[in-house]
C-alpha cells in the first residue's frame, strides 16, 4: 500500500518540511484548472505578472494532495496561506524545488541522444 502513497520531494516552508509530488491527480488538477498542459503552466512561472499567482496555485494542490496521501487533514492550506509562506527570503528555493521536482519525472536528454523519426518510428542516427 505504501507504493501507492509516494513520499515525494522534501521543501523545507516556514520551519516545516512538506513533500511534494507530481502525481497524476495534481497534474490533472493544475490542468484542469488553468486549460492547458503542465509545460505551459510551468510556463507561467516565467512570467512577471502570472507567477506569482501560478506558484501559489500550484503549491497548494501539492500540499493538499501530500494531506491527502498521507491522511493528516492538518496540512491542508488554502492559497492565501501558501501566499503567507511565500516571501523574499525563500521564493527562489521554492521556485527551484518546483520545477525540479516536475523534472524528475521527465525522460533524460541522453536517453534519447540524437533520436531520429522516419516514417513514424525512431531510429537512432
Amino acid at each position: 500500500m505504501s507504493d501507492l502513497r509516494p513520499k515525494g520531494t522534501p521543501i523545507s516552508i516556514c520551519g516545516v518540511e512538506r513533500h511534494i509530488c507530481f502525481n497524476l491527480n495534481v497534474t490533472d488538477e493544475i490542468q484542469e484548472h488553468y486549460d492547458m498542459s503542465m509545460y505551459d503552466v510551468l510556463d507561467m512561472l516565467t512570467n512577471k505578472r502570472t507567477a506569482s499567482s501560478t506558484m501559489k496555485y500550484i503549491l497548494t494542490v501539492l500540499f493538499n494532495d501530500e494531506a491527502e496521501r498521507t491522511e493528516n487533514e492538518e496540512l491542508k492550506v488554502t492559497v492565501k496561506e501558501v501566499g503567507w509562506m511565500v516571501t523574499e527570503d525563500n521564493v527562489d528555493e521554492i521556485m527551484t524545488k518546483l520545477i525540479s521536482t516536475y523534472g524528475i519525472s521527465l525522460p533524460k536528454i541522453d536517453e534519447y541522444e540524437n533520436p531520429k523519426v522516419e516514417s513514424g518510428t525512431v531510429t537512432e542516427e
